[in-house]
C-alpha cells in the first residue's frame, strides 16, 4: 500500500475486509450485495430452462398444442406486479396470465401466428 497523494492511496494487492465495509460515496455496502434479479436466465421454444441466474430459481413447461410456454418461480414479494424483460430471437415476444407466481410466455412469428420462425431462445428476467 502507498499513498499517491493527501487525497488516494494505491493498494496493488488483494485486500481482505473482515469486518462490515463502508465506501464513503456514490457506493455503499452493509451487508451482501445480492443479485438485482427475483429469477433470470434463458429458456428455449421446447420450454427447457438453459441457464438460470439471479435469487431463486424459474422452470417452466411447453404448453400442448402450443407455442406457448409456462415460466414458474417462487412468489415474488411485489405480488403480480413485477417488473419482467423478455428478449428472444423471434420476432414477437409477449406475456400474459401474470401471477406472483408465474407467467405465460407466447411466441409469434414474421407471419403473426404463434410459432417460432427462429431458434425460439428467450431471455427472461424479472426485478427483485
Amino acid at each position: 500500500m502507498r499513498s499517491n497523494s493527501e487525497a488516494e492511496i494505491v493498494m496493488q494487492d488483494s485486500l481482505r475486509v473482515e469486518a462490515g465495509l463502508h465506501v464513503v460515496g456514490n457506493i455503499t455496502c452493509d451487508g451482501n450485495v445480492k443479485s438485482p434479479f427475483w429469477v433470470a436466465g434463458n429458456i428455449n421454444g421446447s420450454g427447457q430452462v438453459l441457464v438460470n441466474k439471479g435469487l431463486h430459481i424459474m422452470s417452466s413447461t411447453k404448453v400442448p398444442g402450443d407455442s406457448a410456454i409456462d415460466v414458474f418461480f417462487p412468489a415474488h414479494p411485489d405480488g403480480d406486479r413485477y417488473t419482467v424483460s423478455i428478449s428472444s430471437t423471434e420476432f414477437h415476444t409477449l406475456y400474459r396470465n401474470q401471477t406472483s407466481t408465474s407467467f405465460r410466455l407466447h411466441a409469434r412469428s414474421s407471419k403473426n401466428v404463434g410459432g417460432y420462425a427462429c431458434s425460439g431462445l428467450f431471455s427472461i428476467m424479472i426485478m427483485l
